[in-house]
């Protein structure tokens, strides 16, 4: 992610002295894999051409019986949705669900490349109307995949557009910062401390070590 984020930084840079602007788009799915329709990938996978006996096999593979290991009372339910973690089906499950996503927004905005790791997007060019569009389909899709957007992790920049007038939100596009782990995106472009977030971490460690009795805790 940080080979990521150099190239972003790396692109406004460029797209700021050349077209004077550039907008940002970042977004993630909420609950991707445990959220996963069975629907939605049995679809993908006969539209790709998967024979039915394969289909049978991974049909069989996501729909086993599961049941809560605490809860002896209860009686197993079959699955509904939602992929195992830890298996590279479910890897190939997630990676052609939102295949079909890259796809449509290539398509969709002029060629535009959705940048993508796993369930996470960034997206950015120097014409707002680009990434508006881009985004539009990204929201198709999620619609028709039965997927839904994180909101806490959604946001917007329009950067550039003349000096202090960077920062603003493009119509079309989600409300919202560019937001990774501490770092925030200023009006620039440029990546900073979110301190209120560290400020926040650093309370939370004080506590934890506080509670502790021991080096080794």
């Amino acid at each position: 992610k940080q080979s990521l984020l150099h190239v972003l930084c790396a692109d406004i840079t460029v797209n700021k002295a050349i077209h004077g602007n550039c907008t940002v788009l970042r977004t993630d799915l909420e609950w991707f894999g445990p959220s996963l329709p069975f629907q939605t990938i049995l679809t993908i996978l006969k539209f790709f051409g998967v024979p039915e006996r394969e289909l049978s096999f991974f049909r069989t593979f996501l729909s086993c019986p599961i049941y809560f290991k605490d809860d002896t009372s209860s009686i197993p339910r079959v699955r509904q949705r939602g992929v195992p973690i830890s298996y590279m089906i479910s890897t190939l499950f997630g990676e052609l669900s939102m295949f079909v996503m890259d796809f449509g927004v290539n398509q969709k905005a002029d060629g535009l490349f959705l940048h993508r790791l796993h369930d996470d997007f960034w997206l950015w060019d120097a014409e707002s109307k680009r990434c508006v569009s881009a985004w539009a389909e990204m929201n198709k899709y999620a619609k028709l995949a039965g997927l839904t957007f994180n909101a806490e992790k959604t946001g917007s920049i329009l950067i550039g557009e003349g000096e202090g007038k960077g920062g603003k939100v493009v119509k079309g596009l989600p409300e919202g910062e560019i937001c990774w782990g501490f770092l925030r995106m200023d009006d620039s472009g440029r990546f900073i401390i979110d301190q209120a977030m560290a400020d926040a971490h650093i309370e939370e460690m004080r506590r934890q070590l506080a509670a502790t009795t021991s080096v080794f805790s």
